[in-house]
């Protein structure tokens, strides 16, 4: 077993910490707005070109809520949509480059919108497992985005999980290289991009199958300032910060002020509506945006304000100002981003591509940077505790690893007794009953990995890297040498998981799981649908035995 494989291991192992990324941020009903006017939106027959994905998007677009959102995820119709999806662009000559969202920001400007956001997936959870109808979209199932990276690495499409969050390196990689972003978050009608968004929406990709170009609606910047007097394209950002995008919101503080009286909107727009219209008129009359944050300013209540709301419009202004990004000695030359804020230069250099890559889960990057994690919510019994709890001492032994020799931060004290100042510990984002919580996790490894640090983990010999899998899990070591490599990670998984669980699961439980691994091994033998059907033919002769009530895999011949 490599480093690589040893350490991806435990981010497998406690896969429900994965930070969520089904967050859609940016500027509130922009792209209803922009979508209900004809002027803003262009056709366009899309083909022969590169273009850079936002791949959390398009990833959770794609699977909309036809696919099963209930009971842990429909991957492999998933899967077939994806490589369907590259097929058409394939066909139509179009290279993609997908960036993915990695850790959270270090500056936590979007913190309470995170947690708010956390509050309601757990409410959405809670009204799917009761069966009720969710018209947001629903919650994404966990293990989404590994799947659809698992589903890039098949198909050989270049991808890269950013350091962060991903919006700003897609769209200065866009811009270096000239082409469109395909997205649907409304970030990216705030950037210049010089080659536009394409978005997801109305990008018909269905038709690349059969043709060799891709209908589809372009959005460009300079369009749309047209439509408001030729407006400087410099004061977007100002504009997305006022309409309340998740870097500021200074709606209270300028008090009954309204923006809709500047609105040009009829009556059958929606007061959101009317309210992004106003606001970007009101713009219009102003040549700069030193001129236009000045007039701002002088709506305020109390003057007391003026310092830290210039602060907050500058700050969200250079957001969106594009310099040249990380991402492209990445995807040309198979290089690491080497260009890090100071904040995440605590990332050894040899886990920065692992992490690029995306064979390494960003959660890394929170645990380290953050030194917190935000659990993902999923459909569950909601008088149980959460899912989560079961892998919290794996995560334990993995914040071991990753803080070994770090101390904690000042502003993450928690809030536990005796606390020893050599201890690390990691505040923890979960559900408890219907609420959102935080719990403190030590940071902590069995004996054998006290010796073990990060900086150096990839230098260790194997033995005792593999112990320390195997006394998180439970297991012992030997335990593997009477099973296959590639089973032997789901099998200490399974031990780890019967002896964990709380309530403990029912035997029939147990041969669920044992058929998908069955399932798993013979689909991949067998190819299409007819190996499909093959595959299902087997698992059907599959008998319950009168007196184990066990599935009998020696009649089936399962492995024949």
């Amino acid at each position: 077993m490599s480093y690589k494989l040893m350490f991806s291991s435990f981010f497998f192992l406690a896969v429900l910490l994965t930070t969520s990324k089904t967050d859609i941020m940016g500027v509130r009903g922009l792209k209803s707005y922009i979508e209900g006017n004809s002027l803003f939106l262009k056709d366009w027959n899309f083909k022969g070109s590169r273009i850079v994905i936002d791949g959390c998007n398009l990833c959770n677009i794609l699977y909309g809520s036809k696919y099963d959102l209930k009971h842990g995820g429909d991957y492999y119709a998933f899967e077939i949509l994806i490589k369907d999806f590259f097929k058409a662009l394939k066909n139509c000559n179009i290279k993609p480059y997908v960036i993915l969202d990695g850790g959270s920001d270090h500056t936590d400007k979007k913190l309470e919108t995170l947690k708010q956001r956390a509050r309601d997936r757990i409410k959405i959870g809670k009204d799917l497992s009761l069966g009720r109808r969710c018209y947001n979209g629903g919650i994404k199932p966990v293990l989404l985005e590994s799947v659809f990276k698992q589903i890039l690495i098949l198909l050989k499409i270049p991808f890269v999980q950013c350091m962060e969050e991903a919006d700003w390196e897609i769209a200065a990689l866009a811009n270096q290289w000239n082409c469109p972003v395909l997205s649907d978050d409304s970030d990216f009608f705030i950037f210049d991009l010089k080659a536009g968004v394409l978005p997801i929406t109305h990008f018909q990709w269905h038709k690349g199958l059969t043709q060799k170009s891709i209908p589809a609606k372009i959005f460009l910047v300079s369009n749309f300032c047209k439509g408001f007097n030729n407006m400087n394209k410099q004061l977007l950002p100002l504009f997305a910060a006022l309409a309340g995008n998740d870097y500021v919101n200074i709606h209270t503080m300028i008090g009954f002020f309204s923006w809709e009286q500047f609105s040009s909107c009829s009556a059958a727009f929606s007061r959101s509506h009317a309210l992004l219209d106003g606001i970007l008129h009101w713009l219009s009359d102003f040549p700069n945006t030193k001129k236009a944050i000045g007039a701002v300013l002088g709506l305020l209540r109390d003057q007391n304000d003026r310092g830290p709301v210039q602060k907050a419009l500058t700050a969200c202004q250079n957001e969106y100002q594009l310099t040249k990004g990380n991402l492209v000695q990445f995807f040309l030359n198979g290089v690491a981003p080497g260009r890090l804020p100071m904040e995440l230069q605590v990332l050894p250099g040899w886990i920065r591509m692992p992490l690029s890559e995306g064979k390494m889960s960003s959660v890394v990057i929170d645990a380290l940077v953050l030194q917190r994690v935000r659990l993902s919510s999923q459909v569950e019994n909601f008088d149980l505790p959460s899912s989560n709890a079961i892998s919290r001492p794996i995560r334990q032994v993995l914040y071991g690893l990753l803080l070994s020799g770090q101390k904690q931060r000042d502003d993450r004290k928690p809030s536990v007794a005796c606390v020893d100042l050599a201890e690390c510990y990691v505040e923890e984002y979960d559900r408890e009953g219907l609420s959102l919580s935080s719990f403190w996790v030590k940071a902590a490894c069995p004996a054998n990995g006290k010796n073990l640090h990060l900086d150096t983990l990839n230098e260790e010999p194997l033995e005792p890297r593999l112990q320390v899998l195997c006394d998180t899990l439970g297991v012992p070591s030997t335990i593997s040498t009477s099973i296959a490599a590639k089973f032997q990670l789901p099998v200490h998984v399974t031990c780890y998981w019967l002896s964990k669980a709380d309530p403990q699961p029912h035997i029939e439980h147990l041969w669920s799981l044992l058929l998908g691994f069955v399932f798993g091994e013979l689909s991949g033998r067998y190819k299409g649908q007819e190996g499909i059907a093959l595959v299902w033919n087997r698992l059907n002769r599959l008998r319950l035995s009168p007196t184990t009530r066990g599935p009998d895999l020696e009649a089936a011949h399962i492995y024949s």
